[in-house]
């Protein structure tokens, strides 16, 4: 059991303790029940301090757990910047009376299935928002995040289908893929397509490997600090003996991408026209559409898991994990109860990632080349790609750490 003034002494001697900010925020999000039972609770000392509850909640709604938590972070972001301008968020702003707000309090816990669903901020909260100077870019960004959450508590979500192609895509593609899509001016555009060209050649390769060669992780490797062309042509040799994907190099090849890349990112000045390169933006788009076309067996075809607990169940291996699909950040979860023992599948290590078919029945082990590990420079958990021996890059970010990474 957490008591509420217990809990926040504590968060206030880890902030001093550890010199935090006081700009930054600290929430304990805790499986562990509080004193008056409440989904998430702020300090009343320090509105950026806090605890959310992370217990079972399908009772309340078909959402899963990080839909509920991410509501709840985004709820004390705001709650802390009413605060700091001296604007009580229960006397003022919170809803007693549930109506579909993202300020509704769920004094009923069954009634937070109504606001998820809706993900909605009533006319009275967005006018209050205003007035009090919270910027028109944090509340698209919660609008943003709570229509991504919507989705998840629809009991039709099974039958939409993505918006974006790429949603259902593994998610390094589907992130670098993402952010070209969301670039401003071509300049920005060329560097995300270059950088999506890259994730794509890179993954591909790796999954090729491992899916037609079946190779162990020993077996397969990557030559200290790769450049862009070596990929290529590891793609290209992959690729060359796979039935129907073997003009992928022909296309990765073609009006010499990797010079491009050389020229305007690697060693080359960049043009002080942020509008200058429109021209490379359509060469990039076409070549990268082709070979998304060309490798949609694997696209389709296969999805990254990263299984965290199995466990035995009614006589049969029960995996549950995360599922690495789309360009979101917040990976969903995924269950699946194995029919044979996980060995004869090929599901051997638990938080490694693997490339699974389908129908869930053959499951390769990415480890060490894909990982889900803490990122050194941000102190984030992220999924890290090889770039050679122990160095990844932070496929969210673009951070370049070095990570000891065993091969087991």
């Amino acid at each position: 059991m957490i008591y509420w003034e217990p809990a926040f002494a504590a968060l206030e001697k880890i902030a001093e303790t550890q010199k935090i900010p006081e700009s930054q925020y600290l929430v304990v999000l805790t499986k562990a029940p509080n004193e008056n039972n409440w989904f998430a609770v702020p300090s009343q000392t320090n509105s950026r301090f806090g605890f959310i509850h992370v217990a079972d909640f399908s009772w309340v709604t078909t959402a899963p757990n990080w839909a509920i938590i991410s509501h709840y972070i985004l709820k004390g972001v705001v709650f802390s910047l009413l605060a700091e301008q001296n604007v009580d968020w229960f006397k003022e702003v919170g809803h007693m009376s549930p109506r579909g707000c993202f300020n509704d309090f769920f004094a009923n816990k069954s009634d937070m299935g109504l606001m998820l669903r809706t993900a909605d901020i009533c006319g009275d909260c967005l006018h209050l928002f205003m007035t009090i100077g919270i910027g028109e870019d944090l509340i698209r960004q919660i609008i943003s995040i709570q229509e991504a959450v919507r989705l998840t508590a629809l009991s039709t979500t099974p039958y939409l289908k993505p918006t974006n192609e790429f949603e259902s895509w593994p998610f390094p593609i589907a992130f670098t893929r993402h952010k070209a899509t969301q670039a401003t001016n071509s300049a920005s555009k060329m560097l995300f397509l270059l950088d999506h060209f890259d994730s794509l050649v890179r993954f591909s390769f790796l999954a090729n490997e491992m899916i037609q060669n079946g190779k162990s992780k020993k077996q397969l490797k990557i030559v200290e600090r790769p450049t862009l062309g070596w990929w290529v042509e590891q793609f290209g040799r992959s690729f060359k003996k796979t039935p129907n994907l073997g003009n992928a190099l022909s296309l990765a090849e073609q009006g010499d991408v990797v010079a491009l890349r050389n020229e305007r990112r690697g060693h080359g000045w960049m043009h002080f026209s942020e509008n200058a390169y429109e021209k490379e933006c359509r060469f990039l788009e076409e070549i990268l559409l082709r070979m998304e076309s060309t490798l949609a067996p694997i696209l389709h075809g296969y999805t990254l898991l990263n299984p965290l607990k199995l466990k035995m169940q009614d006589g049969h291996y029960l995996v549950e994990g995360e599922n690495l699909v789309g360009s979101h950040i917040l990976h969903p979860p995924f269950s699946h109860r194995f029919k044979k023992e996980p060995k004869m599948h090929g599901m051997e290590n638990t938080e490694h990632i693997h490339l699974v078919d389908i129908s869930r029945e053959s499951w390769h082990d990415m480890h060490p080349h894909l990982i889900s590990a803490n990122c050194p420079k941000c102190n984030h958990q992220r999924i890290l790609i090889t770039d050679g021996s122990n160095r990844y890059i932070d496929i969210q970010v673009g951070h370049r750490v070095t990570i000891k990474c065993d091969c087991g």
